[in-house]
């Protein structure tokens, strides 16, 4: 039994369609767990944030105790966290966050040299660790790469915008 030559050609571009539309949906599928790692790995990268902006207000909460509110560098700490907060993009946030770094080191530098009592000594000690802890976290989290991955992939992906 023959084949007719047009059922063959419809047959093939069937085929075609399939498998095209079947490349096009995995990829889809793939870019949408990009997304949602990289939406995950901000949304912890975000807390790590907030915890920097609060251990710096508790900082500036024991400086209170020696020196006064006008005081210049717990202003500038306190200044630097609220702005750490307020951030547009992580890139705003990460500029924020090394001056962040800066001033809470000079603050801490000058609460040791003026002399804390043993407690607030172990309060500072305990607000460096948590500062520290969750900047490492914040430059091990990889939203950085999931970010970049999910751009190149989604620049690949501009035909399937017709579906969403």
């Amino acid at each position: 039994m023959t084949t007719h030559p047009l059922n063959r050609a419809v047959a093939i571009a069937l085929c075609v369609l399939m498998v095209g539309f079947g490349v096009l949906i995995g990829k889809a599928r793939h870019v949408s767990r990009l997304y949602d790692d990289a939406a995950t790995a901000g949304a912890s990268v975000a807390a790590d944030i907030e915890a920097r902006a609060q251990q710096a207000h508790n900082l500036v909460a024991v400086a209170a105790r020696y020196y006064p509110p006008d005081h210049a560098q717990t202003g500038q700490v306190r200044d630097a966290a609220d702005r750490l907060v307020k951030y547009r993009t992580f890139n705003d946030a990460h500029a924020v966050n090394t001056e962040l770094s800066e001033r809470v080191a000079d603050l801490m530098k000058l609460l040791r040299a003026f002399g804390m009592s043993e407690r607030d000594e172990g309060y500072v000690s305990n607000i460096e660790n948590e500062l520290k802890s969750a900047d490492r976290r914040i430059a091990y989290s990889g939203y950085n790469d999931l970010a970049r991955a999910f751009n190149r992939e989604r620049l690949w992906q501009k035909p399937l915008a017709l579906f969403e």
